[in-house]
C-alpha cells in the first residue's frame, strides 16, 4: 500500500480508521505554493486546549522520522530542529497577536 491516494496528492487512511464510526478528523494540512494551508477542529473528547499540545508533540514525532537517515541520533537532531523553529514562531504569535 503506498502512502498516497490514487490522485497522487493526498494521503491514504487506513481502512481500519475509515470504518471505526468514533474515528474523526480533526487536522489537515496542506501545503500550497510553499506555505500550509491549515484546517483544524476541536478534540471531541476533551474542552482542554493541552491536547493539541498531545496532538502537535505526536506530530513533530511522527514527522522527524523522515529526517533521520537510518540513525537514532538524526531523527533526534531533526527533533530539536522541529521544536527550535515551533517555539521560535510560537514566540512571535504570543507576542504579537
Amino acid at each position: 500500500m503506498g502512502l498516497f491516494s490514487s490522485s497522487g496528492n493526498e494521503i491514504k487512511i487506513r481502512s481500519e480508521i475509515k470504518s471505526n464510526p468514533n474515528a474523526y478528523e480533526c487536522l489537515r494540512v496542506w501545503m500550497n505554493q510553499g506555505a500550509p494551508e491549515i484546517f483544524a477542529d476541536t478534540i471531541k473528547e476533551t474542552p482542554d486546549p493541552r491536547a493539541w499540545g498531545s496532538v502537535l508533540a505526536d506530530v513533530a514525532a511522527f514527522t522527524s522520522s523522515h529526517y533521520h537517515n537510518g540513525k537514532e541520533d538524526g531523527r533526534i537532531e531533526a527533533l530539536k530542529q522541529i521544536q527550535s523553529m515551533f517555539n521560535h514562531l510560537i514566540d512571535g504569535w504570543t507576542t504579537s497577536h
